[in-house]
């Protein structure tokens, strides 16, 4: 999905008639045009699920996550619990494991043995298994049965640590739901009456944020609209690198605009876009 349908861009430059060569590159225009506007937002605006997502806890009990308006709130934990060991009995150089967002990367002596994935492993069972049937020294154990047909892309992502000589790398999942999360849902808040407690990176949220085609807002794809024309105009005209020019009429009538050339985007775009970036406070953690 996009901010702006390109049938709808190309309606807005009146280039429906355009050659495929023509419609294109505004469809390239387009796209770059809406992740410039995405970041210079700083905000995802098409609907997007988010799963896993981390929070410094601060002890406060509001958290803004970083997209909104929000539609679903799935999940909000604190803290993790240990899920299952990896260990490599070798005695080489080294051993480590890592988690990834696709799966468990084990690397002996500086080589990757494998990537046990989560798409084809989905149970932490069967995480389990696939590691104990490498060979080279890796095992793997589970906490408890209990936990046997968990997700295995529940397993939080950590960079790689050391397993060689039988040491043991304890992997975790987030610990059980909070049971009473209130949600700000176009503010893109959630709060714990409690508070939640401090650490690093100890909140996990899953949840869904962003707008459907259906309720985009109309000035925010006014805005997309404007700097695609902005750029669509300078390419048809050649005017990119020229400190000032002019679109529009000129003469005694008609209107004359005048951009510079170290513009970023129209001011009546940058007027519009100014409602909807993500101001970021910063918060010295204590």
């Amino acid at each position: 999905m996009a901010i702006v349908p390109i049938q709808e861009m190309l309606i807005f430059l009146d280039e429906l008639g355009a050659d495929a060569s023509d419609q294109a590159a505004i469809s390239g225009i387009l796209a770059a045009t809406e992740s410039f506007v995405s970041t210079y937002c700083r905000r995802v605006f098409e609907s997007t699920s988010y799963t896993l997502e981390r929070y410094n806890g601060r002890g406060f009990q509001i958290i803004n996550l970083r997209q909104y308006p929000i539609t679903a709130v799935d999940r909000v934990a604190t803290g993790t619990r240990n899920i299952m060991t990896v260990t490599n009995t070798n005695t080489g150089t080294s051993a480590s494991v890592s988690v990834t967002s696709t799966g468990l990367r084990l690397v002996l002596d500086g080589t990757a043995d494998e990537t046990v994935l989560f798409a084809t492993y989905a149970t932490i069972a069967l995480v389990i298994a696939a590691v104990n049937a490498l060979g080279d020294g890796w095992s793997a154990t589970i906490s408890s049965s209990d936990y046997s047909s968990f997700k295995s892309t529940d397993i939080i992502q950590q960079s790689a640590s050391g397993c060689i000589n039988n040491v043991a790398v304890y992997l975790s999942i987030p610990d059980t739901g909070e049971p009473e999360v209130n949600v700000d849902f176009e503010r893109g808040q959630i709060m714990l009456t409690g508070g939640f407690y401090k650490g690093f990176r100890n909140v996990f949220v899953d949840y869904t944020a962003g707008y459907t085609a259906a309720n985009m807002p109309e000035d925010l794809k006014l805005a997309v609209k404007i700097i695609v024309q902005f750029i669509w105009e300078k390419r048809e005209q050649g005017l990119f690198g020229i400190d000032l020019y002019n679109l529009g009429a000129s003469g005694a009538t008609g209107l004359r605009v005048v951009f510079e050339k170290g513009s970023i985007m129209p001011k009546e775009a940058e007027l519009i876009l100014s409602n909807y970036r993500r101001f970021l406070i910063g918060v010295a953690y204590d």
